[in-house]
């Protein structure tokens, strides 16, 4: 998956956004303002942050995490009565809090096929084969031994005398 395309990481930017801002049109109650404000804009950097960089499964987590904690703010902050930002906080929690958990597959597939490409590139470079070729050690010989770059074969099969290719 490229950059800057889940939808998913999208939507709680958005819910971070809309968190935010909702202090300036809903009724303030106990801790309301600080709590909205602080957890939608972590919530807003931790979506951006996924967008940059989606195959960072923790980052998905992080945004379930902030959705949680956006959810219960009502009842810790003290505003749970008060409801147009009780239930801005509701709402924008439990979009956090799915899309956080929606988009960890996807995280997970890209986050593990990225390391497996890294693994086999290194795997690949480590047994010896350079991009100007494989059989660079056995140009000075007439007969060798052809290694396999695959980690459970040891030598595969014997080179064959000098300019013959098998």
């Amino acid at each position: 998956m490229k950059k800057w395309t889940r939808w998913q990481d999208w939507v709680a930017v958005a819910a971070g956004l809309y968190a935010a801002l909702a202090t300036m049109w809903t009724t303030p109650a106990g801790a309301s303002i600080a709590m909205m404000i602080v957890l939608g804009v972590l919530l807003i950097i931790a979506g951006l942050w996924s967008l940059a960089a989606p195959g960072m499964v923790s980052m998905e987590w992080v945004v379930a995490v902030l959705g949680a904690l956006l959810f219960i703010s009502p009842w810790v902050g003290g505003y749970a009565t008060q409801m147009g930002v009780a239930w801005t906080s509701w709402i924008c929690g439990a979009v956090g809090i799915i899309v956080g958990l929606w988009a960890l597959a996807p995280a997970m597939q890209l986050h593990h096929g990225t390391h497996h490409q890294r693994v086999a590139h290194w795997k690949h470079h480590s047994c010896g084969h350079r991009e100007n070729g494989a059989r660079a050690a056995e140009a000075n010989s007439d007969v060798g031994w052809q290694r396999d770059c695959h980690p459970t074969s040891r030598y595969k099969y014997p080179a064959i005398a000098k300019g013959h290719e098998p």
